[in-house]
């Protein structure tokens, strides 16, 4: 596949269109469009889907428990075959500037990816990562969280080579109940650092 999606409407031709479950969109319902828009290649959680899929020799269809999951493990299998210095950054406040100002020092030395508007969660980040391509020298990574476990896994996927907490403020004081949790759950940041990172 030439690339991932999980949105027909920026399917280009011979991607993978995965499909997402969400609060208001099923990514199930358009497996049709996403064939007519180009994709080769349809990644599904949702086996009755598979029947509603006109039979079509040059798509293929790959099943699995959890697509969510599945583009995880794709995002993080992809990170490995990377030679990118991967930047992961948290933090109460500042997330998006210090990223904007670290790309902003190493892009007249290095070539750089960076997080594009706010993909720092479970299904963006995994996206952003993906849109990494070999020959970029860094790519500079926000990571967002709403809750404990969160940040962990993002570190998890990432595996960054240099890990940045901006501050610990009191965002999400109200689910998490104090600073020290909230540094807590930020510094899970390093669970996914590399031994020398």
């Amino acid at each position: 596949f030439d690339g991932l999606s999980t949105d027909t409407r920026n399917i280009r031709p011979h991607s993978l269109f995965l499909a997402l479950r969400g609060q208001n969109h099923d990514g199930h319902d358009y497996l049709a469009a996403a064939v007519a828009a180009g994709a080769t290649g349809v990644l599904i959680a949702d086996r009755a889907a598979f029947g509603r899929l006109q039979p079509n020799p040059g798509v293929a269809v790959i099943l699995t428990a959890d697509t969510l999951q599945a583009l995880q493990a794709i995002a993080a299998g992809y990170r490995q075959t990377l030679t990118a210095k991967v930047i992961g950054i948290t933090g109460s406040v500042g997330k998006t500037s210090t990223r904007q100002m670290v790309s902003a020092c190493l892009q007249p030395v290095l070539r750089v990816h960076q997080t594009s508007g706010n993909l720092n969660n479970e299904i963006g980040l995994p996206q952003t990562l993906l849109l990494t391509e070999p020959g970029d020298k860094a790519a500079v990574l926000e990571m967002g969280m709403r809750g404990p476990g969160e940040i962990s896994l993002l570190s998890s996927i990432a595996n960054p080579d240099i890990a940045l907490v901006t501050c610990i403020g009191f965002s999400h004081i109200g689910r998490l109940g104090s600073q020290a949790a909230i540094l807590s759950a930020k510094m899970e940041i390093v669970d996914g650092l590399r031994p020398d990172g």
